[in-house]
């Protein structure tokens, strides 16, 4: 079965033109623009020829008339990077700033309520809320710590909105172009 009948046989309507659909495999995410003319041969950013026969792409993007672009999937150790990177830049905000600690309790305030029904997420927001009562210093240790607990922390830090989304870009950009790691 192909992507195309796999949407069919749940009832859904096929993708409009200039829609994306991703197709997750164990290692790469594909993406199938929609509407697009010439589709380039199915290969990976690496130039290795995809299997597409197996995973039947190639039936479903004639099909659909699209292009095939493979989006690399990224490490949870990446992902950790790019948070910890993010999360020093805050911290050398807030210590410049700390009136920006009334983001984060407002952001969590606010997901509090939007997130009532999810225990896992309001203990997370529990253990943030006690976080931010300590000493400036403690907050920003906590949140740089190069530790699991740290790292922990992280995942659902409570900084959204203090650093700009071009300092976030260009903190992501860096870090995916930097050489990779040993």
């Amino acid at each position: 079965m192909d992507a195309t009948e796999g949407r069919k046989s749940r009832g859904r309507k096929p993708a409009a033109a200039g829609s994306v659909v991703r197709v997750v495999t164990q290692t790469r995410t594909l993406v199938l623009k929609h509407g697009l003319q010439g589709a380039p041969p199915v290969q990976g950013d690496d130039g290795v020829q995809l299997p597409a026969k197996r995973l039947n792409l190639a039936k479903s993007a004639s099909k659909l008339s699209c292009a095939v672009v493979i989006v690399p999937v990224v490490k949870h150790s990446e992902i950790d990077k790019v948070s910890l990177l993010l999360a020093r830049r805050v911290a050398e905000r807030l210590c410049a700033r700390p009136e920006l600690l009334e983001v984060a309790r407002a952001n969590l305030s606010r997901w509090k309520q939007r997130n009532a029904d999810s225990p896992s997420l309001l203990r997370c927001y529990a253990e943030w809320e006690a976080i931010l009562t300590r000493p400036l210093e403690e907050i920003c240790g906590l949140l740089v710590a190069e530790s699991e607990q740290g790292q922990h922390l992280r995942q659902n830090s409570p900084f959204a909105g203090v650093l700009s989304p071009a300092e976030v870009w260009e903190i992501k950009n860096r870090q995916r172009h930097a050489a990779p790691s040993a």
